[in-house]
């Protein structure tokens, strides 16, 4: 499976850099936890399958292939959907303390909201957890990682406000079915990603060029997303299940040969 061979290639590297770095006199503390991590769209494959509804990854490249450059899209993937046994045997074999992967929105939801419970879709992430504690793997969720339903988009997706109340929602409903077993959450993959390059720009879905007003919009609304989902998750899980709910951040570093220090911190606010 590519998974397999991706998992075995970045343990590999980290593995290199830690001799390298550390020799054999030093080490990780004990609490350190190593793991892998991958995310529906790129790997699950089933777009269509059991009750799934369309993502906007789906809609953007199955209507625009062309901006991909091999033009292939995630209809099939590594088909983790139907092999994830296989990769959860690969991160036992690799003895890895977690497995942080991804729920596909519209495989729980297949329009995007509460009035429709794909029950199928739920068994299959219970079989992906029931797996990984049985081997002692602790799971590892994100909410959202860039697949957002194609039906919340017709809405202006996150550029929309009314986004914040459906994540809530969403969100609430993860808490409810898996929360016993999960203990570590995250809430948005990559804000800053999916905002610039898919309201910003034409990158990335879903499509839309709005750069100067859609990046902030949805950063706006992202950022909101997570707050409403952390808070219920305190006020309504966290003495019962003690688990942990965070947002995964990407930021890069930015300077000026000129020492213009007004950008360079505008930028780095911004990211």
């Amino acid at each position: 499976m590519f998974l397999s061979r991706l998992i075995y290639i970045f343990t590999i590297f980290i593995v290199e850099i830690v001799v390298a770095k550390n020799g054999s006199s030093q080490h990780f503390p004990e609490n350190f936890l190593f793991g892998v991590s991958s995310s529906a769209y790129q790997i699950e494959g089933g777009w269509d399958s059991d009750g799934k509804g369309p993502s906007i990854w789906d809609e953007f490249t199955h209507l625009h292939p062309e901006k991909i450059v091999d033009r292939q899209n995630g209809d099939v993937g590594a088909n983790s959907y139907e092999y994830y046994l296989d990769d959860v045997e690969a991160v036992k074999s690799l003895n890895m303390n977690f497995y942080r992967f991804s729920i596909s929105w519209t495989r729980i939801l297949p329009t995007g909201d509460i009035t429709q419970v794909n029950e199928k879709g739920i068994e299959y992430y219970n079989k992906i957890i029931n797996k990984l504690i049985e081997y002692k793997i602790e799971p590892m969720v994100t909410m959202y990682h860039f697949d957002l339903p194609a039906h919340l988009q017709l809405l202006g997706g996150f550029a929309n406000s009314a986004i914040v109340q459906y994540f809530e929602e969403y969100a609430n409903l993860l808490f409810n079915r898996f929360g016993d077993r999960v203990k570590y959450w995250i809430t948005i993959n990559e804000a800053a990603e999916f905002c610039v390059k898919g309201y910003g720009g034409k990158i990335h879905a879903p499509g839309i060029n709005a750069h100067g007003k859609g990046e902030y919009l949805c950063v706006h609304n992202a950022l909101k997303s997570h707050a409403v989902a952390y808070h219920l998750y305190k006020r309504e899980y966290y003495n019962q299940y003690k688990g942990q709910v965070g947002i995964a951040l990407d930021s890069s570093f930015f300077y000026s040969d000129s020492n213009d220090t007004v950008v360079v911190n505008r930028e780095m606010q911004f990211t």
